[in-house]
């Protein structure tokens, strides 16, 4: 019975440092397509973060203490990944924002070349705390 409660007690003050850690929760985001602009390669789209404002920067913060995102060593803490909404096909990501404003307006592109997404999803990744949230779908008119 010892060892039992000692064991409960260890597990609640490392749940409780894992928490101070970790800070506020990571919300679910909520995407929405903005604009798509054909360039002379690529067909790049323009989305929003439409609830941006929700997410503390401390998700953003550079964390050399966590793997590097390339040859950048203090990437954030937070990736941002984009996938085709039909099949979930990675697309493009962001490992290295450095605030919650710069998702009020991202892109990326797909070559002229290769099928078009008809619509797409992000996934916010907090490393530090090994959380994920999946946005919603969004549609590409």
């Amino acid at each position: 019975m010892r060892r039992f409660l000692v064991l409960v007690i260890l597990g609640i003050a490392v749940s409780a440092n894992v928490h101070a850690q970790c800070g506020p929760p990571l919300p679910a985001p909520r995407v929405a397509f903005v604009a798509k602009a054909v360039e002379p390669s690529f067909i790049r789209y323009t989305f929003a973060v439409t609830n941006h404002a929700m997410f503390s920067n401390v998700f953003f913060t550079p964390s050399p203490n966590l793997p590097a995102c390339g040859l950048n060593v203090n990437s954030a803490r937070t990736w941002l990944d984009i996938f085709n909404g039909n099949g979930g096909a990675y697309i493009y990501g962001y490992c290295a924002l450095t605030s919650s404003a710069e998702m009020a307006k991202l892109t990326f592109a797909v070559p002229k070349a290769s099928p078009q997404p008809k619509s797409f999803f992000i996934t916010l990744e907090d490393r530090l705390c090994h959380v994920t949230k999946k946005s919603n779908v969004a549609a590409i008119p």
